[in-house]
Parts: C-alpha cells; sequence; structure tokens
C-alpha cells in the first residue's frame, strides 16, 4: 500500500473514527461522521475577524461522504440548524469547512 493509500485508510480506520475523534452530525438531514474543531477555528481565524461570528463551527470530515462537495456560500442544515459555508479545503481526502451559523 503506497502513502496516499494509507492516508485514505487512516481518516475512515482513525479520524472519522467515533471510538477515536469523530462524531455523529446531522448535514442536510443525513447524518455523517465529522469533527467539530472549534479550537482550530478560534487558532486559524482569530486574526481575520475582530469577532468571530458566534455560533461559528470549524468542520473536518471524509470527503467520501457527500456524493457532491458542498460549496462556499451554500447555505446547509448542519445539527439541524441554517449554517453558511465561508470556506471549504480539500487536503488528502479530507475536508475543512468553516461553517457560520444563520443563513446568509
Amino acid at each position: 500500500m503506497g502513502f496516499k493509500e494509507q492516508v485514505l485508510a487512516d481518516i475512515e480506520q482513525v479520524f472519522i473514527n467515533d471510538e477515536e475523534f469523530a462524531e455523529d452530525c446531522y448535514w442536510n438531514g443525513d447524518i455523517i461522521k465529522g469533527i467539530i474543531d472549534d479550537d482550530s477555528l478560534i487558532r486559524k481565524y482569530s486574526s481575520e475577524f475582530d469577532v468571530l461570528p458566534q455560533g461559528s463551527h470549524l468542520f473536518f470530515v471524509s470527503e467520501n461522504q457527500f456524493d457532491r462537495i458542498p460549496s462556499i456560500n451554500e447555505v446547509v442544515n448542519f445539527n439541524n440548524n441554517p449554517y453558511v459555508i465561508n470556506e471549504i479545503k480539500s487536503e488528502c481526502g479530507m475536508l475543512c469547512i468553516f461553517l457560520s451559523y444563520g443563513r446568509g
């Protein structure tokens, strides 16, 4: 198994594993496994914003949990609340999604 294949396997077996880091989250009515990391949100974006939007989240999720990759400015239902995708980045099979609470 090559490095890329090992990274993809680790995403499912380690990071997106509810016995390790992940938790069940609701995304537009579907249950998906991901990691909400608000501490990283504060570290990453506090220099860009005077005040982070209240209720914002940084959400890490495996790309393969989506039929279609979400896009910036898309309004989604996340854990039964409306959020706007402010930023989305893809790295090695994982998505890092910056969600702002409320409709855009």
